[in-house]
């Protein structure tokens, strides 16, 4: 039977370009970007460094404005920052003065809801019911950052952006985290936009994969790879699979190819 289910466009950008002035030159930063993102994708941007994967991501999170082209979430142009679209970054950047508790709830009082069943249940669901009264120097980078992803998902946005979370964790803590996500991701059904310069990371991932070329950034290729689908927090053998490896290559022939 041919399924026949058609998800809703969250996301459509059409054309993109950016210049920026620097030392009294114009660069070309991105360029003819064109990307649809449906409800549920998790989509991972690759490229080489400098490509502009997060600039494309501040474009979409509302923080500038492309020179050229349409950036649209539910059909609407977007027009700076709003909560439909949450941002998590490299660092998580919790308020040292705040518990992990006030922290979490931060964005929800910045709009008047006072709402601590929710913060809870988000701090039960990333492992952090124990240190909610806790400080930020009293938690380990990984929890500093399943904080910062609790206080994004407490708003409910249409759209997480996450900008290289787990690049600055170690080995171990970053598979930790990258299950989590997964879980959350399978859970909540949020459309994710993932930045990384870690391949096997997006593989393991996303459900789309786009790649980038060099400055201007332009995107070369879009993947559509299943292992998250068969992954577990026991298992993750995928990665040595034949069908992995050939995408892992595949992607890295196309990212030195642009280097």
């Amino acid at each position: 039977m041919v399924n026949l289910e058609v998800k809703a466009k969250v996301l459509e950008l059409k054309d993109i370009q950016l210049t920026y002035g620097t030392k009294g030159r114009d660069v070309l930063a991105l360029q003819n970007v064109n990307l649809d993102i449906e409800e549920g994708e998790f989509v991972s941007i690759l490229g080489p460094s400098g490509c502009g994967k997060s600039t494309l991501l501040k474009i979409i999170a509302g923080f500038i404005e492309p020179t050229d082209g349409s950036a649209q979430i539910d059909g609407s142009e977007i027009n700076g920052i709003d909560w439909n679209r949450g941002v998590v970054f490299q660092q998580p950047a919790l308020y040292p003065w705040l518990t992990v508790e006030q922290n979490v709830h931060f964005g929800l009082k910045m709009r008047k809801k006072e709402d601590k069943e929710t913060v809870r249940y988000f701090l039960d669901k990333i492992g952090l019911s124990q240190f909610m009264k806790s400080k930020p120097y009293e938690l380990s980078g990984g929890m500093k950052q399943r904080a910062a992803i609790a206080r994004v998902l407490v708003n409910n946005p249409r759209v997480l952006l996450m900008d290289e979370p787990f690049s600055a964790l170690d080995a171990l803590t970053r598979e930790q985290m990258q299950n989590l996500l997964r879980d959350i991701w399978r859970e909540t059904k949020k459309t994710i936009i993932f930045i990384t310069h870690d391949v096997d990371e997006a593989l393991l991932l996303a459900t789309k994969v786009i790649v980038m070329s060099r400055r201007p950034g332009r995107i070369v290729k879009e993947l559509l790879p299943t292992f998250t689908n068969h992954i577990t927090a026991e298992d993750n053998s995928v990665r040595f699979t034949k069908e992995f490896q050939e995408y892992r290559e595949e992607i890295l022939h196309l990212i030195n190819s642009q280097s």
